[in-house]
């Protein structure tokens, strides 16, 4: 042991200060170490000490290869002890492969030297030795292999750059002329090409089959890329976990750990091919340099597998993945929610048993994991009891997956959850191995082969995010008659047969089910089957994919007596952004689970509470979430006292219709009929090529066909005073024959084409009653011969054409919407509506462009993006005098005369006044149930918070 005298001083300095102002000028002066800041030093670098802990060196001296000396700094004042002996110890010999040569501890007084020592078993451990001068050090062999701790983002990238290389080497070896991805190119190999590319689609539509050869070659070899590179991952856990340096033949290390763990590193029929030697030998240089320990360990993350695998799919290989198996990745913060959910409906955890039918990642089965485990052992616990909970979780618990890389990477989480801790590890697997498949299956949850595997195995809850927006094969849907064929609805089919009686199902999916026609089949099942305890409705970017998602929660029954007044709870959080009002979103989300009573602005949040029987009052089976007073609106069967069905005189020639009386006070009544039985709804002409025979406004910009629309000519367009004088004969002759053209430069014949209108949301309102003419149709005599003659046009329903009446947009997040039409023919997506008793259009566009409709809409009838027809043809309308109507009519003329004449703010005026007098007076609501509308319009549409049209 070497002291080294200084002046006293009267503070005491702590270790980095110790390190730097006596340390380091010891070695320097003294011993001749480099400089601090040059490429031989480092510090504060973080390391795996022996016992499982870890913490930063203080200080390390290195050559070219690895760590020469390394430094453990104490204060000044502190005593040097055995133990901070085995502290420096416990660094050398747990965070390196090698350990250094030389290791010193100092509290800047004495300074204890070692030297490492290798007995006959090539155990190492060190020796004190006299004071190692740098030019000595350098000279010794067989430096300390530097292991790098990496934290998880740089594990992430470095697994990305071994994904890329194994993805370049794999190319290479098929395509050595650059990627020209070609089928023709596969020889031998396209056998199993093809088996891997049936083994993605399974269940659902051969999505890939019509792809070109490159797109689903590229997919195959990139998925087989990052199933080679979850193996890598593997026995780089197991080395590190070790001390081991990472073999050079991993390929070896992978066939021979596969006999433990086939679920993890079996991944058929991906495991056809391999890499080049190469390859490996690079891949084992850049996998030795760093440890991964920190990462997957230390860091203190719930998911660290989950995370790698999410930054592991690319955006492209991401797309391919939701496009052929319908993966969309639960967010972290929905899977905590919604197993806190669970937790909320369950007594507890314990002997519940739990089914995930798509893990995906495994983001569900570790946490549900979890939370069973923490439910078996309680506060505190001994090392027995721990082992008990996590076997007892594993007996409890049952996931699986279509893709065998979601299997991969889940069984990888539980691996690395019960290898962490080596008792634990020791206890569960006392060989070294074990086959997680009996936990995580690769399978199809909607082939009923599947549960004759687990056939003891009865589901208390399922839990999980579906695939959605895939469709099943034509003979599954044809068996199982859900209707449509998204996949989602046959995963709640399944579940609602398997989930145990009195069993939860909890499902984040696409809230489609709620209300489109197509979903009728899925509404049947669970209305019929199943309480709905809740729905959550969320924001459309809780994904990083563009969807509208919910949060269901089912519990099964065994009678319908079970239904008797039952209520579910419906919270509407659609303009929560989970990014940008987090705060704002955990509050809803404290609420619904009952641990807070504070509710966020109902412009923000708002909670139903709705009676489920009353849904199967309207033959459509809405699964809805707004005011069930409202819904009555909708109710088309005689329900209790609130509606009677009837027949109802309308118009001036009193013509009788279906109708209904509806009952909304003592004393007031309202009569309503559907929109069909007043008027028709057609759609319209299709040209077969808009961008030969459609001109556009040179305000609008492009059009959906390929360059865009061309601008009109606005000299060869039809006077509207032309159009809105004709006779019904001339209106006949000018559908079937069109106009005569002498010069096709200077006569008139485009005339006005009636096309769904797009949202110009930055006038914080929609589009509604009237708008400039965007589109022209060429109308000449030789164009609408070209077109009637053509096998691609269509002339639908053209005996309408050039009548006045009101055009709507059907689709888009805003759609519908509704205007007056211009005097000509329609666009299939211009589909149009016309009185059917000789009424004027004007009282109905009133009624269609009124808020409480949209509410009606988007609730009730069809709230998806794209609102068929024939919901349209379904939204309730109010008989009302032909005074009430009269007045009606000249109000919308004004306000369509003000928005001809640009006189916008005036209109605004206009439209304010008369969409509340349509819902107040004419729909007959309450001023609450009013503003109820106008802020559930603001939670609808956030764009428009502050608009004049709420």
């Amino acid at each position: 042991m070497a002291k080294s005298k200084r002046a006293t001083t009267t503070s005491s300095w702590n270790e980095f200060n110790t390190f730097s102002k006596l340390i380091y000028p010891e070695l320097q002066n003294k011993l001749k170490y480099p400089e601090r800041s040059s490429k031989f030093f480092d510090e504060q670098t973080w390391v795996r000490k022996r016992g499982e802990k870890n913490g930063p060196y203080d200080g390390a001296f290195k050559n070219e290869t690895g760590v020469i000396l390394l430094i453990e700094a104490k204060k000044e004042d502190h005593k040097l002890l055995n133990k901070d002996e085995e502290q420096l110890f416990d660094y050398c010999l747990g965070g390196f492969p090698v350990p250094p040569p030389y290791a010193l501890l100092s509290n800047g007084v004495e300074y204890k030297w070692f030297k490492r020592l290798k007995n006959k078993e090539d155990e190492f451990s060190y020796a004190p030795c006299d004071p190692i001068p740098w030019k000595k050090a350098v000279e010794e062999k067989g430096a300390g292999l530097l292991t790098e701790q990496l934290t998880l983002k740089q594990t992430i990238r470095l697994l990305k750059s071994v994904r890329e290389k194994i993805f370049n080497d794999l190319t290479d070896q098929f395509f050595p002329s650059g990627y020209k991805f070609s089928s023709a190119k596969l020889g031998a190999h396209k056998k199993g090409f093809d088996k891997i590319l049936f083994t993605r689609k399974s269940f659902v539509d051969p999505t890939l089959e019509d792809a070109n050869d490159a797109v689903v070659i590229k997919s195959v070899l990139s998925s087989i890329a990052l199933s080679i590179t979850l193996k890598i991952l593997f026995v780089k856990i197991i080395t590190d976990r070790k001390n081991d340096p990472f073999p050079e033949k991993f390929k070896k290390e992978i066939s021979k750990q596969a006999k433990n763990f086939p679920g993890i590193l079996k991944a058929e029929p991906y495991d056809a091919l391999e890499i080049s030697d190469s390859c490996e030998k690079y891949i084992s240089e850049i996998m030795a340099s760093a440890s991964i320990t920190q990462a997957l360990v230390f860091e203190g993350r719930s998911n660290p597998i989950g995370d790698i695998w999410d930054g592991l799919v690319e955006s492209e290989e991401l797309d391919l993945q939701v496009k052929s198996l319908g993966n969309v990745y639960t967010p972290p913060f929905i899977v905590n929610f919604m197993t806190d959910l669970a937790e909320s409906t369950l007594e507890s955890w314990k002997n519940i048993s739990v089914l995930e039918p798509s893990c995906g990642s495994g983001h569900f089965v570790r946490e549900i994991y979890s939370r069973i485990r923490d439910s078996y052992l309680g506060v505190t616990g001994n090392e027995e009891k721990v082992i008990q909970a996590h076997k007892q979780s594993m007996k409890n618990l049952r996931a699986l997956d279509i893709d065998p890389f979601a299997v991969q990477t889940t069984q990888l989480g539980m691996f690395l959850e019960l290898y962490r801790i080596p008792a634990i590890w020791n206890a569960i697997a006392p060989e070294g191995k074990f086959d997680f498949g009996t936990v995580v299956h690769v399978g199809d949850y909607l082939d009923s082969g599947f549960f004759s595997t687990i056939e003891n195995f009865n589901p208390d809850l399922i839990i999980g995010n579906p695939p959605y927006g895939i469709k099943v094969s034509d003979s599954f849907s044809t068996t199982t008659k859900l209707g449509s064929k998204d996949s989602y609805g046959y995963f709640i089919q399944k579940s609602i047969d398997r989930v145990s009686n009195g069993g939860k199902i909890i499902f984040i999916l696409s809230n489609s089910f709620m209300t489109i026609s197509s979903h009728l089949g899925v509404r049947k099942e669970i209305l019929q089957k199943t309480k709905i305890h809740s729905i959550v409705q969320l924001h459309r970017n809780t994904f990083p994919r563009d969807v509208f998602p919910c949060i269901l929660t089912l519990e099964k029954i065994t009678s319908p007596t079970e239904m008797a007044n039952h209520t579910y709870d419906y919270y509407d959080a659609w303009p929560i952004h989970p990014k940008n009002q987090k705060e704002k979103l955990d509050n809803c989300f404290k609420y619904i689970l009952g641990t807070s009573k504070n509710l966020t602005d109902e412009d923000l949040f708002k909670k139903y509470i709705i009676p489920q029987e009353i849904i199967s009052f309207n033959n459509n089976l809405p699964i809805f979430g707004a005011s069930p007073t409202l819904f009555l609106y909708c109710v088309e069967k005689s329900y209790k006292n609130f509606v009677k069905e009837t027949s109802i005189s309308f118009g001036k020639k009193k013509n009788l219709i279906k109708g209904r009386i509806l009952q909304r006070s003592k004393g007031t009544t309202i009569e309503l009929a559907e929109l069909n039985e007043i008027a028709e709804s057609k759609v319209g002409l299709q040209t077969g090529d808009n961008k030969k025979y459609v001109r556009k406004s040179e305000l609008i910009s492009g059009g959906p066909v390929k360059g865009g629309y061309d601008n009109i000519d606005r000299k060869l367009i039809v006077k509207d005073s032309f159009l809105n004088a004709l006779t019904d004969a001339q209106r006949i002759d000018l559908i079937s024959n069109g106009i005569d053209v002498l010069n096709y430069e200077k006569d008139q014949y485009y005339v006005p084409y009636n096309k769904g209108s797009e949202q110009k949301t930055d006038l914080g309102q929609l589009n509604n009653f009237w708008n400039e003419t965007e589109y022209w149709i060429n109308w000449s005599r030789k164009a609408v011969h070209e077109m009637k003659n053509s096998d691609r046009a269509r002339f639908q329903n053209e005996a309408y054409y050039f009548r006045k009446g009101i055009t709507y947009s059907y689709t888009g997040l805003y759609s519908p919407t509704f205007r007056m039409n211009f005097i000509g023919p329609f666009d299939v997506g211009g589909s149009s509506i016309f009185p059917k008793f000789e009424e004027e259009p004007e009282y109905l566009l009133a009624v269609l462009c009124c808020t409480f409709v949209r509410y009606i809409v988007k609730n009730f009838i069809e709230h998806t993006p794209n609102t068929q027809k024939g919901s349209i043809e379904k939204i309730p309308i109010p008989l009302v005098e032909e005074s009430i109507k009269k007045d009606i009519v000249e109000k919308v003329r004004k306000i369509i005369s003000l928005l001809h004449d640009g006189k916008n703010d005036d209109s605004d005026e206009y439209i304010l006044k008369l969409d509340k007098y349509i819902s107040t007076k004419v729909f007959k609501i309450t001023e609450d149930e009013y503003l109820e509308i106008t802020r559930w319009f603001k939670r609808r549409y956030p764009h428009f918070g502050k608009s004049k049209d709420a």
